[in-house]
């Protein structure tokens, strides 16, 4: 079962886009561009919930 983060905008289960769970130190790719690192930190906003990716330091949208 995934982890779910409450956020200002919602309640957010903390998976990929195959909707398997992510947590900090799991290594991800992201689709668009094929930047690879892994999962440094899980924050949460307005707009959603985030994962920091080690490798560019950007802000990855998990939804």
């Amino acid at each position: 079962m995934p982890e779910i983060i409450e956020c200002e905008s919602g309640s957010y289960p903390v998976v990929d886009a195959n909707g398997n769970p992510i947590e900090v130190g799991n290594p991800v790719k992201y689709g668009g561009t094929g930047t690879k690192g892994y999962v440094t930190e899980i924050i949460c906003d307005s707009e959603g919930v985030w994962a920091v990716v080690d490798t560019k330091n950007l802000l990855y949208r998990l939804e």
